[in-house]
């Protein structure tokens, strides 16, 4: 499983969860925002490593 399955896995899981009110849903996808931005970052990290190994 990649970084990026088990983030998005990670977030789908923490909204399932925090459902139950309108405050913590924006909480929620606040997290996820920030959650995609992080694996955006991630992806570039590992694209810019994969191509100075090649």
């Amino acid at each position: 499983m990649s970084i990026k399955q088990i983030v998005l896995l990670f977030t789908l899981v923490i909204s399932f969860i925090s459902c139950a009110d309108d405050d913590e849903n924006q909480t929620v996808l606040n997290i996820i925002q920030e959650q995609n931005t992080r694996i955006t970052a991630l992806e570039s990290l590992i694209r810019a490593q994969q191509g100075e190994t090649t």
